[in-house]
């Protein structure tokens, strides 16, 4: 019967309205502890004191070698990601002002300009490098870099250039890989093909 209430009626009434209490009380407790979890995690944020931003030359100086260079890289993505063209420059330039290695002030340079080049500045990125020859007479490495770079950018008749220059210098402790001067040769004329 419709409308008709008993006693069996009144119970799974009664039954029904607990269960719809109990499902609303657990469903407001839930978005209270889901509004604290929010509160908390923001405070958290804003509280943050993770160093961000430029390393200065005293930190870097406080570093390893190995942690310079992975500081440097990690500062100067989370400046490209920001939008910071300077971040990335002050960074790069304290970690090389903090090394004393010269092969190791050419690596920097080499990895500040990678981020430069992922970044679309291939003039910075270039500008980096020729700075960089500066850093070490040894001028194994940093021309060998220069050429691929140039490469990269489709500039191969400087990297045809750098080529030949590293290739006269196959004989530098630099030379890790073992590079031979027909090795160069090799690049340096493809690099004379694309320009034909």
């Amino acid at each position: 019967m419709v409308g008709k209430v008993t006693r069996s009626n009144k119970g799974v009434n009664l039954a029904v309205s607990m269960v719809n209490k109990k499902t609303i009380s657990l469903v407001v407790v839930l978005l209270v502890l889901v509004g604290v979890c929010v509160v908390l995690y923001s405070t958290n944020q804003q509280n943050d004191t993770t160093p961000t931003g430029v390393i200065s030359k005293e930190e870097f100086e406080k570093k390893s070698t190995l942690e310079r260079s992975d500081s440097a890289l990690e500062s100067a993505l989370e400046a490209v990601d920001e939008g910071s063209d300077d971040d990335i420059a002050k960074t790069y330039e304290n970690a090389i002002a903090a090394e004393s290695d010269s092969a190791k002030k050419v690596e920097l340079a080499s990895d500040h300009a990678r981020v430069l080049l992922a970044d679309g500045r291939q003039s910075d990125a270039i500008k980096v490098l020729m700075a960089a020859v500066e850093y070490n007479s040894d001028k194994f490495r940093i021309y060998d870099i220069l050429g691929r770079t140039y490469a990269q950018i489709g500039q191969y008749s400087e990297a045809a250039s750098y080529f030949d220059k590293a290739g006269g210098l196959t004989d530098s402790p630099a030379n890790t890989g073992g590079y031979t001067k027909q090795y160069y040769e090799y690049l340096s004329n493809k690099m004379r093909a694309f320009e034909k």
